[in-house]
């Protein structure tokens, strides 16, 4: 699971047109999966860009993983959801099992990457993320893989 140059350029369009990352959820914890000069590009294209520093942090502190450029992003509080601890996530959940109440209307964004390919009872996944965003809040669904056997249950498309 991870951001490319695509999915950083959605999210960097999406804080763009106001979506607030301030309390953002993530299923999974999501890498930053793109090369420096890719980074600099993207950063570069939406003025951003502050120097060659601020790249290498984003892709090497927190082990490459998406934190630090989500606080960047404006991300105050960020957190993963996973169905083990495996990469790190702070919330241990089945995706195909309901959320608590709790989780219900709690995040201003959600962003999912490349996992509900995985989740095989995909109404109730969907449905989980639809309810934790708060309202007025943003569900961010990127599908990085689509054309390749066996990646998943399913491959979403145009």
């Amino acid at each position: 699971m991870g951001l490319d140059t695509n999915g950083v350029r959605f999210l960097l369009s999406s804080r763009k047109k106001g979506v607030s990352f301030e309390n953002t959820l993530m299923v999974g914890r999501q890498i930053l999966n793109l090369e420096p000069r890719e980074l600099r590009e993207n950063l570069a294209g939406f003025g951003l860009l502050d120097s060659e520093n601020q790249v290498k942090t984003f892709l090497t502190e927190s082990g490459g993983y998406a934190e630090n450029f989500l606080q960047f992003l404006g991300a105050e509080q960020v957190d993963s959801l996973d169905y083990s601890a495996y990469e790190g996530a702070n919330i241990l959940h089945d995706m195909n099992l309901p959320v608590s109440p709790e989780l219900k209307g709690k995040y201003s964004t959600f962003l999912e990457s490349g996992s509900l390919e995985h989740i095989f009872n995909f109404p109730r996944s969907i449905a989980n993320c639809m309810e934790m965003v708060a309202e007025g809040g943003h569900l961010l669904i990127v599908t990085p893989v689509n054309n390749i056997m066996g990646h998943g249950f399913y491959q979403f498309s145009p």
